[in-house]
């Protein structure tokens, strides 16, 4: 069998160089009115570069989108303009509602809480009308109702080849070989838990004699990939919980609690950052608290020293014997023995002046 060639390879994030609608408008260029094809093989990316791929495939008019492992997200939406699609047997489709990222952490009045909530609230409808003209694509290319197209969108579930042909997202399930299937590759998986997207589904435990050919040969192919992982991925399952023990942190970050998945808490880059920057200051007060208190305990001896002295200065006066005394003379010297003999005359002629005055 002669190795097939393809127009164009999409095996990594859309958007990136080598996967972005400006890479893809110059090979379609070069490509001109003949049949196209690509090979695609990706998680996702950039929407707005898969809606852009998909108006140029649809603008062609001869495109085939060739589908292989996992397909995901803006990967599925990018072949919704190819005249036809192709899934491989081992390959798993899925799709989602749009997400847009939210980062809104800190401490916040009530007017900062009005104004987050009423950015969310523009996100949110941002969301549901990228959201809605999704659906719309996925329901022209598959003949399905928008309603059922939006629940299958909410349920965010992988589906078999046979699965998305059953849905009208391909056209034709295809295997190039009777071989057994290649496992999938290890770094797909770890990207798959990564971007947030749900587990691969898990080998079902009926006979594989009554599961059709394609999706036992996906199933197979992932569980042999799940084994040899050393028991990471055995249950192929993420566990999360939600836990408000820790009051401090959730107070700091101003959450109702910390999100843990398998035992391991989940924080953004914002809230680590916040938490560092808490810890910091936390650790300045200290040291400067205990500057603080060094300088108390010094004052505090100075004080003990200072109170020793002047207690030894009174113990010495308590013992010093008092001083002599002279009793006054009142007859002759009123102001008592210690005055001067001046003192004594100028008492005397003013004793003389007082007497001589008239009553």
């Amino acid at each position: 069998m002669s190795k097939k060639k393809y127009n164009i390879d999409l095996d990594s994030y859309i958007g990136s160089w080598l996967c972005s609608k400006k890479y893809v408008k110059q090979i379609l260029n070069d490509a001109g009115e003949s049949q196209f094809v690509c090979r695609v093989n990706t998680l996702g990316g950039n929407l707005d570069d898969a809606i852009d791929i998909a108006a140029q495939f649809e603008a062609h008019g001869n495109v085939t989108c060739e589908l292989f492992s996992f397909v995901a997200s803006s990967g599925t939406v990018l072949t919704l303009g190819a005249k036809t699609v192709r899934a491989h047997v081992n390959s798993a489709y899925l799709i989602h509602k749009a997400l847009t990222w939210i980062d809104t952490w800190g401490y916040m009045n009530e007017d900062d809480i009005d104004a987050a909530i009423e950015e969310l609230k523009m996100q949110k409808n941002n969301a549901a009308t990228i959201t809605l003209t999704i659906a719309r694509m996925f329901a022209k290319k598959s003949g399905k109702q928008v309603k059922d197209i939006l629940n299958l969108m909410k349920e965010e579930k992988w589906l078999s080849a046979s699965e998305a042909k059953e849905w009208g997202f391909v056209d034709e399930v295809f295997s190039e070989s009777d071989t057994t299937p290649a496992p999938v590759d290890e770094d797909m998986i770890r990207l798959i838990n990564a971007a947030g997207l749900p587990p691969v589904p898990e080998r079902p435990a009926q006979d594989e004699k009554t599961v059709p050919d394609d999706s036992r040969n996906i199933l197979t192919a992932i569980r042999d990939s799940i084994n040899s992982l050393a028991n990471s991925f055995t249950n192929n399952k993420i566990t999360s919980e939600m836990k408000k023990d820790y009051s401090f942190v959730n107070t700091l970050l101003s959450v109702e609690g910390i999100e843990f998945k398998n035992g391991k808490a989940e924080l953004t880059e914002a809230q680590l950052k916040l938490l560092n920057d808490a810890l910091d200051t936390a650790n300045k007060d200290k040291e400067a608290a205990e500057s603080k208190l060094a300088e108390k305990d010094t004052e505090i001896t100075n004080l003990k020293n200072t109170n020793t002295d002047l207690q030894s200065q009174v113990d010495t006066l308590n013992s010093a014997a008092g001083a002599d005394t002279t009793q006054v003379n009142k007859e002759t010297d009123e102001a008592g023995s210690g005055e001067s003999s001046d003192d004594s005359a100028y008492v005397a002629t003013a004793r003389k002046l007082f007497n001589i005055l008239p009553d």
